[in-house]
């Protein structure tokens, strides 16, 4: 009887949590009144992982909402990845992504999300860290991930 009190409270308490927040239940990524890019992942053919192999080709992706209602189904001005190294230098020049539109790839719902993705080779070791930039298609608001993501490559 008493864990089925626990959990009712848990549940009642979480409720109250995200009614607070002021988050969107609708919204995959939070709050449904700003332009957000969030959840970055680098991954090989072999599965998802932040180790690779030297040679192996690395997709890097994002997910990104515009909450501009001009931007509904209207790709980004500008997608660009960074790569850095671990003291922040920044290796070769931004490379342009592909986007996914929302359309496409979430259905016609959810048409304001885009999926960012670049697939590059690892062509040296060592630890990094990556980035994506986002313009909106207004050129009004230009974003990236909250967080660097961290990446090894090592020798084979």
């Amino acid at each position: 009887m008493k864990r089925m009190l626990w959990v009712t409270q848990v549940a009642f308490c979480l409720i109250v949590l995200g009614t607070l927040s002021g988050g969107a239940w609708a919204n995959l990524v939070g709050n449904a009144n700003v332009t957000q890019i969030t959840q970055g992942v680098a991954f090989s053919s072999g599965g998802g992982s932040r180790t690779f192999l030297i040679g192996e080709s690395v997709t890097f992706q994002a997910l990104y909402y515009d909450a501009n209602p001009a931007c509904d189904g209207v790709a980004p001005a500008l997608v660009q990845l960074f790569i850095f190294t671990q003291e922040g230098v920044l290796l070769g020049p931004a490379v342009a992504a592909s986007t996914i539109p929302g359309s496409t790839a979430f259905g016609p719902t959810f048409s304001k999300y885009r999926l960012l993705t670049v697939s590059l080779p690892a062509t040296g070791a060592g630890d990094f860290r990556f980035t994506f930039l986002v313009q909106d298609c207004t050129v009004t608001k230009t974003i990236a991930l909250p967080d660097l993501v961290p990446v090894r490559v090592i020798a084979p």
